[in-house]
């Protein structure tokens, strides 16, 4: 492939991961973190549905920051 073609592949690469980092951000940390303070505030939360909802935060936190990082590590090696 040309210098164009290569350029453009490692742009719409760094895109995917950034939106798969912004997806992950929003359903695996977002949602269920607005989810738990409305069972907070409702009073109907038990320890299990705290842990599980942390456990699935830290990971979505996680494996967003990964995606984002990716997405930028890739975005540097884009040439002009």
């Amino acid at each position: 492939m040309g210098k164009v073609a290569d350029s453009e592949q490692l742009k719409l690469k760094a895109t995917w991961f950034n939106n798969v980092s912004v997806g992950l951000f929003l359903g695996g940390f977002i949602i269920p973190f607005l989810t738990y303070f409305q069972k907070v505030a409702a009073g109907s939360f038990g320890l299990g549905e705290i842990a599980v909802t942390a456990i699935t935060m830290a990971m979505a936190w996680g494996l967003s920051g990964y995606s984002r990082w990716r997405a930028l590590t890739i975005a540097e090696n884009i040439k002009d």
